[in-house]
């Protein structure tokens, strides 16, 4: 259970903070709506919300929606988030670490300086994110999702799904089939050179 005392935010410069007092209201809502599964209080529904700051250390949030919020510098660290959705936030120096992420979504959420250290994203739903410059220490990732450094581009294979190389995210077929022309759109003369031994990673780590 969150200690709403303890929140600690900075929602000032925003017209899209929330109160302490706001928030306090919601989590309530969303304890009393797991507790009776559904039949009394709110499921936590927050959209274009900051949230920055908040310190949500060692705290319930199964099952919360978080859709497009500044999420920023928040610390999650050993929190529940148990089919909780935190899709498209802004997650730039937030602390996960020590947390399971239960089939919990962090859907095309942005990573910089994001904690994951001895965190289980075994289970996680990872689509369209970009691990880059998160810090992965002891971190388990979901199953057919690497992160392969030292090569021509940063290349993070999601899923068994997509691939990103540099800032080109495609489904692997996709790569697979794109032609010439379609390679050089991406970054010239360095792309088309490159595709081959993509090809080849890719073959290894998700078959021919």
């Amino acid at each position: 259970m969150l200690d709403l005392s303890t929140l600690s935010h900075s929602f000032t410069s925003s017209e899209n903070a929330m109160s302490q007092g706001e928030l306090s209201a919601l989590l309530e809502q969303h304890h009393v709506w797991l507790k009776s599964a559904g039949e009394g209080g709110k499921r936590l529904v927050l959209n274009y919300r900051n949230l920055s700051n908040i310190s949500f250390y060692n705290s319930n949030l199964e099952k919360y929606i978080f859709s497009k919020c500044d999420l920023s510098n928040c610390n999650f660290s050993r929190t529940k988030l148990r089919h909780a959705v935190l899709k498209r936030c802004n997650l730039k120096r937030a602390n996960f670490s020590h947390v399971k992420f239960e089939y919990a979504s962090l859907s095309y959420s942005t990573f910089f300086c994001t904690d994951f250290h001895n965190a289980n994203l075994h289970l996680a739903d990872l689509t369209g994110t970009n691990l880059k410059g998160a810090h992965l220490f002891g971190t388990r990732l979901p199953a057919d999702t690497w992160l392969i450094l030292g090569e021509e581009y940063r290349i993070q294979i999601t899923h068994g799904v997509t691939l990103s190389a540099g800032c080109q995210v495609h489904k692997i077929e996709d790569w697979r089939r794109f032609r010439q022309h379609d390679i050089e759109s991406m970054d010239g003369e360095r792309a088309i050179k490159f595709h081959p031994r993509l090809l080849d990673i890719l073959d290894f780590y998700t078959g021919k």
